[in-house]
């Protein structure tokens, strides 16, 4: 949904140009944000919407207990934040929360695993991965 890199910071991962935005504020609402969120396909926007219902409630430290319990940031993280960060491949993200995607119920939801309808597929293949990478 967008082409930002994901860094692994020190409490979890970073996308630097919305720290950057919103540096110093301990909390941030949809007016903050830039941009239409109408712009968004229906799917997208289930996507967001379903992550977000999936992490609501959840404080910054517990976000940062999960984030650091899970492997695209667990195996990348270099006890470096800011620009110095290590980055957090697109690849690592799409296998792990993949997986996760076909997890034990239990599994899910001690991961906040967001139930996204996707028409029966919980994950993206190698063949259409390719062909989103190859869109943007």
């Amino acid at each position: 949904m967008f082409p930002d890199v994901v860094k692994a910071w020190q409490h979890g991962p970073v996308i630097y140009e919305v720290f950057e935005s919103h540096r110093g504020q301990s909390s941030v609402v949809a007016s903050d944000i830039p941009g239409d969120p109408n712009a968004l396909s229906v799917a997208d926007k289930e996507i967001v919407l379903s992550v977000l219902d999936a992490y609501d409630g959840l404080s910054g430290d517990d976000l940062a207990e999960l984030t650091h319990s899970e492997d695209p940031w667990r195996l990348v993280y270099n006890g470096l934040s800011g620009l110095s960060a290590a980055v957090i491949s697109n690849d690592s993200m799409r296998k792990y929360y993949s997986s996760l995607m076909s997890a034990s119920e239990g599994e899910r939801l001690r991961h906040h695993v967001p139930r996204v309808s996707m028409g029966g597929r919980s994950f993206v293949s190698d063949e259409d991965m390719a062909l989103l990478d190859s869109i943007s």
